[in-house]
């Protein structure tokens, strides 16, 4: 039922046993349900949550794998999972007892990742395989580039496995491949691949949607690359002095990576900016851990290094869950360092609708307080995501805020007449409804106050047409009742007006021509 109003009116992103040694037993008491090179996508190398302590050196039990063993172990739910020349081998924790073996492919150096129940692992061939972790059954196999060498241990996050191969190290690239992979976890399909050129020794990262990892033979040397997780798009890379054959580590925004060139790296993970760096006595091929703010590496000059000149950040962000197109809101937050606010930093906020691909907006300096602000004003109804982010310095690490999502709505307002040509004094019908337009749907808007507006000229100005306003019911629906008394072309339209809440909107013109 309509809600209706009378009027009447006038108008008015190579050495093996650097790259795979860096996975580490988990007790049987420790339970985990996912692990992979480095612990986790991100390899930070930080085994603390489930490390546990070990008191004497009593072996507990050992088994054969049939081959030569460059690949690190997973220990998952109870299960050791490891590769070797012969196969994938699983073993329970506890016992040591053999689960099950799977020959398919041959050899591995690649450490495996094991991910919800499955594992996934590439061979020396250049494939990439994904075991069901219960019964070692085969679930999808996919190419690198059928018979280069791989060398590197698969990353796995969001449902994207990340590998590389590294095709004949010292050869023509063209042919080799030295690929970039990245694969749909469940099906195996290729999502997308990147060739840059260079040789991969270094294993993946994925941290926050991006790829990160490490090549040789790039323009001077050797140097790190971000890419896309989702598209494969090369989002920056950082040229270094060597080759870089160390596996990245991803920590609070950070990337840590050694290189040929005697120096451990700190890059800001969203620009590729070089925070900071610490050069060693020899080469750093290894791959950096992080616990605590700590920076733990070794170089092949026989020296382990522990690094942390740098604080470690927090950036966090909100908004309003939902806005109005034209009406501003803000996106605020604050940057410390854990305890204490950090005054004068500069901070960028970046926005996206996707949830993946970012830009950036606008910058701005923390108060003395540590907080920050930014007022924004969408014009048009969508979902927008907000995150803000640091560049870190040489005594902060870089950091990057959760993501807020920002509803913007707006307000629309229709109207039709039961008839364009009438009489004088001949009964008029004006109907329509208000809602509330999200981007994708609307939503009926009850109980707001309509009024309708009159005009001899279609660019106004605009007078009321009816004393009483109406009143929108729970459809959002309204209506005005009348006639016109003096012959003439009319204008009208119906107005919604502004709150302190909602924006105005006002509906299309009608024109209605009056005779006598």
């Amino acid at each position: 039922m309509r809600v209706r109003t009378s009027f009447a009116f006038v108008a008015a992103v190579m050495l093996i046993a650097v790259l795979f040694a860096g996975l580490v037993a988990v007790p049987a008491a420790a339970q985990t349900d996912t692990m992979q090179f480095r612990y986790n996508a991100a390899h930070t190398g930080d085994y603390s949550a489930v490390a546990g302590s070990t008191s004497n050196n009593r072996l507990k039990w050992s088994n054969t794998t049939g081959g030569l063993g460059y690949s690190s172990p997973a220990v998952v739910d109870g299960v050791v999972y490891a590769g070797s020349s012969s196969g994938v081998y699983a073993f329970n924790a506890i016992t040591g007892a053999q689960l099950w073996t799977n020959a398919a492919g041959g050899q591995r150096d690649s450490s495996p990742a094991v991910i919800d129940g499955v594992v996934y692992v590439e061979n020396y061939g250049g494939y990439v395989y994904a075991f069901n972790a219960s019964t070692g059954a085969q679930l999808w196999t996919n190419t690198t580039g059928g018979g280069n060498m791989v060398l590197s241990s698969p990353a796995v996050a969001n449902n994207v496995v990340c590998v590389a191969n590294v095709g004949h190290y010292g050869e023509t690239p063209g042919g080799y491949g030295y690929l970039l992979y990245a694969f749909n976890a469940t099906t195996g399909a290729q999502l997308w691949k990147n060739e840059s050129g260079d040789v991969y020794f270094s294993s993946p990262a994925i941290s926050n949607g991006v790829v990160y990892i490490g090549s040789a033979q790039a323009a001077g040397g050797g140097g790190v690359y971000a890419f896309n997780a989702i598209t494969g798009t090369k989002l920056w890379n950082y040229t270094t002095g060597g080759e870089v054959e160390s596996s990245p580590a991803v920590a609070n925004g950070v990337v840590f990576v050694g290189s040929d060139d005697n120096n451990l790296y700190a890059l800001n993970a969203t620009t590729g900016t070089k925070l900071w760096g610490y050069t060693t006595g020899n080469a750093v091929s290894s791959s950096p851990t992080v616990v605590n703010g700590i920076v733990y590496v070794g170089d092949n000059g026989q020296y382990l290094y522990a690094i942390g000149n740098y604080t470690a950040t927090t950036l966090n962000a909100a908004s309003p869950a939902v806005a109005f197109s034209g009406v501003p809101f803000t996106v605020n937050g604050a940057l410390s360092n854990g305890s204490a606010a950090i005054p004068g930093a500069t901070i960028t906020l970046q926005n996206s609708t996707d949830n993946a691909t970012w830009t950036n907006v606008t910058t701005s300096t923390t108060k003395a307080t540590g907080s920050y602000s930014f007022s924004r004003n969408e014009p048009a109804a969508g979902t927008y995501y907000y995150r803000t982010t640091y560049a870190g310095n040489a005594t902060y690490a870089s950091a990057t805020s959760n993501v807020v999502t920002v509803t913007v709505q707006q307000t629309t307002l229709t109207m039709t007449v039961s008839n364009t040509t009438v009489k004088v004094n001949q009964a008029l019908n004006f109907t329509g409804a208000l809602a509330l337009y999200n981007g994708t749907s609307s939503t009926p808007f009850s109980g707001q106050k309509v009024e309708l507006k009159v005009s001899a000229s279609s660019s106004g100005p605009w007078y009321l047409a009816s004393d009483t306003p109406a009143t929108t019911n729970a459809a959002g629906r309204y209506g005005f009742t009348g006639h016109i008394s003096i012959a003439g072309t009319y204008y009208i339209r119906a107005q919604f007006y502004a709150t302190t809440t909602y924006p105005e909107c006002v509906s299309p013109t009608v024109t209605v021509v009056v005779s006598t």
